[in-house]
């Protein structure tokens, strides 16, 4: 049986990590294979202390000494891991009974397989409004990213990868504060990774029920993404060279209404709910180019143009020469 290690890194959240804890690990009371590493990312304080001593010895707790961030948090949570497997989730996460089931039969399954990418879905306290549960409208859809190129990124929140693998890899950017999960997939895949996207693998995430805190969340997303961007010439991000530009935003929040809105009309919501569902969405993408358009400033950029573009054939393949771009003809439907 595959041995796993569960890294969670924890900020300021000592509430959600006794919420996690409560439901993880009578999970792996009989599952000796299974270790959790809780990594404190610079706020340990009496209330951490008292999560951490009420469940002694039952899983390993790291504390860092000062706040270094998403990547340096879950680099930290794996460093000396034996296991054969690593798996990343948040300390507002929270499993169901079936997620480690999931897991081990993806695992026993698919041997070959280096990253699992699952699902997140968000958690809503009973009482919930309708106001509140259109704000997270938009984790409703798949967590895992895909594109033409294959894998963007698997979400951090519920992945799964091959410690040999992560390890080839490099393992999570310690510099990176944000963006580690795209950041950790494409470094897998390059690594020559294989990948699963599993939307049947779901975990939960606490929900956020105020529009302030959904709209910095996405605000983070988009700094932290053009950031990473810049850093690390991303280029297979770059889907669009007017990112961060006022005109061009507006312009694709207006699209995004309009598709939004004929969207959940499908669905048969009522139409006060698919204003809200459509409102929010737009809301937070404009917010996500808000965040991208200071990413780039950060770095002394003004557009996007500058930013890494494909590369050619030529400079992608070690063998394709420009005479075979030059005979390589695509016919659609071929």
């Amino acid at each position: 049986m595959a041995s796993i290690c569960i890294g969670v890194p924890s900020y300021r959240r000592a509430d959600l990590l006794s919420d996690l804890l409560d439901r993880l690990l009578p999970l792996l009371a009989a599952r000796p294979h299974i270790r959790l590493c809780v990594v404190n990312d610079g706020s340990h304080d009496a209330r951490y202390d008292a999560v951490v001593s009420a469940r002694a010895g039952q899983f390993d707790y790291r504390i860092l000494p000062v706040n270094v961030g998403c990547g340096a948090a879950r680099r930290a949570g794996f460093e000396g891991a034996q296991e054969d497997y690593l798996v990343c989730i948040d300390d507002d996460c929270l499993p169901t009974r079936e997620w480690l089931d999931w897991l081990e039969a993806m695992i026993a399954t698919w041997p070959g397989v280096d990253l699992f990418a699952g699902d997140v879905r968000p958690h809503f306290p009973e009482g919930a409004t309708r106001w509140q549960k259109a704000l997270s409208t938009v984790d409703e859809a798949h967590s895992a990213l895909d594109m033409s190129f294959g894998l963007l990124t698997a979400v951090a929140a519920n992945v799964a990868m091959k410690r040999t693998t992560y390890e080839a890899a490099g393992g999570f950017d310690a510099a990176l504060r944000g963006a580690e999960d795209c950041d950790i997939t494409q470094k897998v895949i390059a690594a020559g990774g294989t990948y699963l996207i599993v939307h049947h693998w779901v975990i939960f995430h606490v929900a956020k029920l105020k529009a302030r805190e959904m709209r910095k969340r996405f605000r983070q997303y988009g700094f932290a993404t053009s950031s990473y961007v810049v850093t690390h010439k991303a280029w297979k991000i770059v889907s669009r060279p007017d990112f961060g530009q006022v005109m061009p935003a507006l312009r694709r929040a207006r699209e995004c209404l309009k598709n939004e809105l004929a969207r959940k009309r499908r669905l048969g919501l009522p139409p006060i709910e698919q204003w809200q569902r459509a409102g929010v969405t737009t809301m937070l993408q404009l917010e996500y180019e808000f965040g991208w358009y200071k990413g780039l400033r950060a770095h002394g950029l003004s557009t996007s143009s500058p930013l890494p573009a494909a590369p050619k054939l030529t400079e992608r393949y070690c063998d394709f020469t420009e005479e075979d771009c030059a005979a390589l003809v695509l016919r659609s439907g071929a």
